[in-house]
């Protein structure tokens, strides 16, 4: 798991920084909510890894910022909003409920792990929680987001 998820926070941080070139409108501020969470997430990732000490204050304000930008996450996707440089798929709009699912969860498993931050849960149940969000990201990025080449 730690593997997988360092994987992924190296993927996601790449593809952010190269994805915002020539962004602007609804995209960019998509994608800026996009690197915001990668940022989050990669804030948390050595913490959860064990390779930093454990902040709840900087983990629980971490998720909430990733629990924010999972609510708003619909309001950023307008029907066709298919822009250069998007990286969106027009599945989002053809399975539209199941993002939107898949956006409500990601905002639940985080908050979730704010409120195990803030109530002082063991690490072994914060990793767990943090495996949840990471593997939400991982589910939306593999059906609505273009595949890296």
């Amino acid at each position: 798991m730690r593997l997988a998820l360092a994987l992924l926070l190296t993927a996601l941080t790449a593809a952010v920084a190269f994805a915002h070139q020539g962004a602007t409108g609804i995209v960019k501020q998509r994608m800026d909510a996009m690197k915001d969470t990668a940022d989050a997430m990669k804030a948390v990732g050595p913490m959860m890894k064990g390779e930093a000490p454990l902040d709840r204050d900087m983990l629980s304000a971490s998720a909430s910022t990733i629990a924010g930008h999972a609510r708003d996450m619909p309001a950023l996707f307008p029907q066709g909003s298919l822009d250069h440089p998007t990286e969106a798929v027009p599945a989002i709009w053809q399975d539209w409920d199941d993002f939107v699912a898949l956006a409500d969860s990601l905002a639940e498993q985080a908050d979730a792990l704010a409120a195990d931050a803030d109530a002082g849960a063991a690490i072994e149940v914060l990793r767990a929680r943090f495996g949840e969000v990471a593997e939400s990201c991982k589910a939306c990025h593999e059906d609505y987001r273009i595949k890296a080449r």
